[in-house]
């Protein structure tokens, strides 16, 4: 628990440097005491708000324990630790136990070794797997606060796109909203996570940095996002559905149309429908793309799948029907067709 518990410190003090430090530029005039006061109570909340949030999306056991029994000096626990690297060593595909290990590891304090053991996971799910994403994410950002702003940042935003509810996701990705500027993203996501309904003490603090946020927004505070350029890459999926797979869709499904680097990696561009308006053309572009820089027109060749989703979750699951192409991408816009005809195994 107290290796756990360093894990929030180390978090909240994160949040603090991306949080607090724009809050006081903001109160540095003689006249700025609100702002100001606003920064220190912040400073105070977010520690607390980590360890709540902790308490609600981890798999921890939160009860009492004796001083002797913390993650990283329990021989216990060691040796369990130990026998998951080792049965890891015989079955090396089993991505759920890379991030059983990796979230082990981050209990542990070990995070350069959490980040390993979800780089595994990530790895065997081509990206696509919401635990081995925020997991790295959180990892990359316990080494190394800076990669908020970087990779850690990229892995979140792709999971927020997978998963838009993913509380640890969200909490991240308004951290690193607020670290680029981006008050209104970040505001969003926070009262995304206050629609979870929160315990008391996190809603609280959730609520009052929102305030903040609309108080900054309300007197221009926030920088001016420039607008986005016309698209110069952009591809029309023309997605229809066989015969044989028709016949087996009983009920309105998800469908999931996106275009992602080939073999693995999160989307590049997603967009979500359902089932029932198939057959459907739908455009992805660099306009939609999940992560500034990193579009259509930033490789030269994608995988366009097609899928519907038995369980609403982007990723895929045994069972879910889909169907892809590649597509090689080429300046404005080309076309390519999508038969879901396939079921995953």
């Amino acid at each position: 628990m107290i290796a756990f518990i360093v894990a929030c410190v180390v978090m909240a003090a994160v949040a603090i440097a991306f949080v607090v430090r724009p809050l006081l530029k903001s109160g540095a005039g003689p006249d700025d005491k609100p702002a100001r006061w606003a920064a220190i109570a912040t400073a105070v909340a977010l520690p607390l708000f980590a360890a709540l949030m902790y308490s609600q999306v981890s798999t921890q056991q939160w009860g009492e324990q004796p001083p002797a029994a913390t993650a990283s000096a329990n021989p216990e626990i060691e040796g369990m630790v130990t026998q998951l690297e080792e049965r890891l060593k015989r079955e090396p595909n089993d991505a759920e136990g890379w991030v059983m290990l990796g979230r082990s590891f981050v209990m542990m304090g070990r995070y350069p070794r959490a980040v390993d053991a979800y780089q595994q996971a990530y790895d065997l799910t081509k990206g696509e797997n919401v635990s081995a994403l925020t997991g790295l994410a959180e990892a990359l950002v316990l080494t190394d606060e800076a990669s908020l702003n970087g990779r850690a940042g990229e892995l979140i935003e792709a999971a927020l796109v997978m998963s838009p509810r993913e509380p640890r996701a969200l909490w991240y990705g308004s951290l690193a909203a607020l670290s680029a500027g981006k008050l209104d993203v970040a505001r969003d996501r926070m009262q995304a996570l206050l629609d979870q309904d929160p315990p008391e003490s996190v809603r609280s603090v959730l609520q009052a940095q929102i305030a903040d946020i609309n108080a900054q927004l309300g007197s221009g505070a926030a920088p001016t996002q420039p607008a986005a350029p016309a698209s110069p890459v952009a591809v029309n999926v023309a997605v229809s559905m066989a015969p044989a797979i028709a016949a087996q869709v009983k009920s309105s499904l998800t469908l999931f149309v996106l275009a992602r680097t080939v073999g693995a990696g999160a989307p590049l561009a997603v967009v979500r429908l359902t089932s029932d308006q198939l057959p459907t053309t739908v455009t992805l572009s660099d306009a939609n793309a999940m992560i500034a820089g990193r579009g259509l027109s930033s490789v030269p060749k994608v995988q366009v799948v097609a899928r519907l989703s038995l369980s609403g979750n982007p990723q895929a699951q045994p069972g879910d029907f889909y169907g892809e192409a590649d597509y090689v991408v080429q300046p404005g816009t080309g076309s390519v067709s999508i038969v879901i005809d396939r079921v995953a195994p």
